[in-house]
């Protein structure tokens, strides 16, 4: 595997977006629900981020999404006004509790959705040209949220701190293209902060952000036509207060979270 220079900082969740909605069984069979919204009740806090039209709590139904393969059909059914249908295309598993379903949605050309699932918690995705794009985070007490966002606001992370809710934006660098498309599989490692995994609402739940993460820059390289592909393999909080700058992390002689070098050749990641 090409070593190439690159590091991976994972300071907060990411605002991209989902739905709510219902999973289809067989064609002629029940439509078991994998994902409800609930009544529209005020959020216990005030939304992370800017660019969210709105939002409301729903539940999710990791029994039924535990059932869903490639070929089943998936009913989105967002804020009472929107219903979408999507084919799941992939499925990508790391454990039994913890898995991607990814596919497209149907009568929007170019749609697309991704749900990653980790044990009580979900991360997920949904575009769909025309109509929409949307997000599901986990917001504690096996609740998560869905919010319809601005499809003109980047793709960024965000950090919330517990008191204020201070927000700030940590931008990646663009990706290589062209010549750098080999066909590579570029082995990833994601370290996160002790804010990052507090502001997800706990370690499954910042680990189903990451494993969002890596689904969309896949999808991204795929629909681009991009040969090139993520695959994780580890995923480690450091240590309590480091917060350390991309520049930092991609230093391993700076005496600041030097570790994670070690980390990275003990995992083979690029």
């Amino acid at each position: 595997m090409k070593r190439v220079a690159a590091a991976v900082l994972m300071t907060g969740v990411v605002t991209v977006g989902l739905c709510t909605g219902s999973l289809a069984g067989e064609p002629n069979g029940p439509n078991p629900v994998a994902v409800s919204p609930l009544p529209d009740v005020p959020l216990d806090r005030p939304v992370i981020g800017e660019g969210v039209f709105r939002s409301r709590p729903v539940r999710v139904d990791f029994g039924a999404l535990a059932g869903v393969r490639p070929g089943n059909t998936i009913a989105i059914d967002l804020f009472g006004d929107v219903s979408l249908a999507g084919t799941v295309t992939g499925r990508q598993e790391r454990s039994a509790d913890r898995y991607t379903l990814n596919g497209e949605i149907a009568g929007h050309t170019g749609g697309r959705f991704i749900l990653a699932v980790n044990g009580d918690a979900m991360a997920g995705y949904v575009t769909a040209p025309g109509l929409g794009t949307y997000r599901v985070r986990f917001r504690g007490d096996g609740m998560h949220t869905a919010q319809e966002l601005d499809p003109g606001v980047e793709f960024v992370c965000n950090v919330e701190t517990n008191a204020g809710l201070d927000v700030a934006e940590a931008r990646g660098a663009p990706v290589p293209v062209g010549a750098c498309d080999d066909g590579s599989v570029l082995d990833v490692l994601v370290v996160y902060t002790e804010v990052a995994r507090f502001q997800a609402g706990g370690v499954t739940a910042v680990e189903a952000e990451i494993d969002l993460m890596v689904a969309y820059n896949n999808l991204a390289y795929s629909t681009s036509v991009i040969a090139t592909t993520w695959n994780l393999v580890f995923t480690w909080q450091l240590a309590f207060g480091d917060d350390p700058s991309l520049s930092q992390l991609t230093d391993p002689n700076d005496g600041v979270v030097d570790s994670v070098h070690d980390l990275r050749d003990a995992y083979g990641a690029d």
